[in-house]
């Protein structure tokens, strides 16, 4: 009835101030594929108890934090963890406009905490890395309004705020094409431009979600389309960084040195902070990963994916080690 299907976490710092209005820092939960919704949730909370880095958001911020449990099905193309074009056209009740059903568990939440004698912001931070930080950036994308900040990290196709690019129609979550028909509501751009963003990959992320079932056929094509055949995903990461920083200035981005796939949550949480109240951009200094020495595992998985990664580098790191 309060127009959501799924339950969510809420997460409470010590210590927090409750005499000043706080904004709740969303997060989606990211606990892989599972049969049932007692496996995901079981996985969910595994994740929560045993992974402490991400209490770093709330513990530093000083704000309460909410996670859905959501499930991700083993079977076919719907990814709702990242917010997929799938789960975006999806008209299955549970599934039906998630990032809806997101901000209901929001207000919902702010009913919780108000009983509790906590005072809430009318936006929401948001924080988010790989299918999280894609289900952060569209859910940005498409609810700007209600959004101070978000910080997203380890996923390789941003969404551009454009229609279309060299006249081909860029559909979400590639662009803002379709938003108007699938939504009812055109893409508040003034708005979203309002919002600062930090949106960084590592240079050897070799994750790309290209060749998986969860990318469907007209995605992976506009991508390629758009993107240009024949490049690694690192390179389709380094031409989406540039369109980024020709078409929206209110997004900070950045390709770590010797990062693998992984997040670099002091950065994250130090751009939450700057803009824990909103306002503009404000670009903070982000960390040097030029003397991290690359995981051998991320190479193997990058060969194992078939991905196009650098061979001379993966034998030379090798022989070494």
């Amino acid at each position: 009835k309060a127009g959501f299907e799924w339950g969510y976490l809420l997460y409470l710092p010590k210590d927090i101030d409750t005499s000043e209005r706080l904004p709740i820092l969303f997060t989606m939960n990211n606990s892989g594929p599972a049969s049932s919704v007692e496996e995901m949730e079981k996985n969910t909370l595994e994740e929560v108890t045993y992974n402490r880095s991400i209490y770093i958001f709330p513990d530093t911020l000083k704000v309460p934090m909410i996670m859905p449990l959501v499930i991700r099905p083993e079977e076919g193309n719907l990814d709702p963890h990242n917010f997929n074009r799938v789960a975006f056209l999806s008209q299955d009740k549970q599934y039906k406009r998630l990032d809806l059903q997101v901000l209901a568990m929001v207000k919902d939440a702010r009913k919780q905490l108000k009983k509790r004698g906590i005072k809430t912001h009318k936006k929401i931070l948001i924080a988010g890395y790989s299918a999280a930080g894609s289900f952060g950036e569209h859910l940005t994308f498409l609810h700007p309004d209600k959004v101070l900040a978000a910080a997203t990290c380890g996923h390789l196709y941003p969404t551009f705020p454009l229609k279309e690019k060299d006249g081909i129609a860029l559909f979400f979550p590639i662009g803002a094409y379709d938003v108007k028909q699938v939504t009812g509501k055109d893409f508040d751009k003034k708005n979203w431009l309002k919002v600062p963003i930090l949106h960084t990959n590592g240079k050897i992320d070799y994750n790309d979600p290209m060749p998986w079932e969860v990318m469907i056929p007209e995605e992976r094509n506009l991508i390629l389309d758009v993107y240009g055949y024949g490049k690694t995903a690192v390179e389709r990461w380094e031409f989406a960084k540039k369109l980024l920083e020709a078409t929206a200035p209110n997004v900070q981005t950045h390709t770590y040195p010797n990062m693998e796939h992984a997040p670099v949550l002091k950065d994250m949480v130090k751009f939450l902070e700057v803009h824990k109240n909103g306002g503009p951009l404000k670009p903070i200094k982000l960390t040097d990963t030029s003397d991290r020495t690359p995981p051998l595992p991320i190479y193997v998985s990058a060969l194992y994916w078939g991905q196009e990664a650098p061979i001379k580098t993966e034998r030379e790191y090798l022989g070494d080690n």
